[in-house]
């Protein structure tokens, strides 16, 4: 598994930099790192995300989960500010995270704030 694991590795880095291949492929090469995916079992609770000088690279299924949750974040609001950059050109359209702004004016208006007669 180990083995299949680094071949994909080296598949995502090439894919994602194919202009640098012929330096990506020299560094394998020169290195060869290992991916080896460590049971959740052996580190209790603790996302594990280690590399050593011995070219092993090891993780658990923990540390895999929490990068995607953190790229899934990140990019939710990075399109949210991209869609609220855009709307503020165009003032026909409502904004998809207006329902935030709607709840934070609702709450400044609160009942304790407004003057009594």
């Amino acid at each position: 598994m180990a083995s299949e694991v680094t071949e994909h590795l080296r598949a995502l880095f090439v894919g994602v930099a194919p202009e640098r291949t012929p330096e990506l492929e020299e560094f394998w090469e020169r290195f060869g790192p290992v991916v080896q995916i460590v049971p959740d079992d052996d580190q209790g609770e603790a996302p594990v995300m280690e590399a050593g000088m011995y070219r092993y690279l090891r993780f658990n299924h923990r540390i895999l989960r929490m990068i995607w949750l953190l790229g899934f974040s990140a990019w939710e609001g990075y399109v949210l500010c991209a869609i609220e950059l855009k709307l503020l050109t165009r003032t026909e359209v409502r904004s998809s995270s207006s329902r935030f702004h709607e709840a934070a004016r609702s709450s400044s208006r609160s009942p304790s704030r407004t003057k009594s007669s």
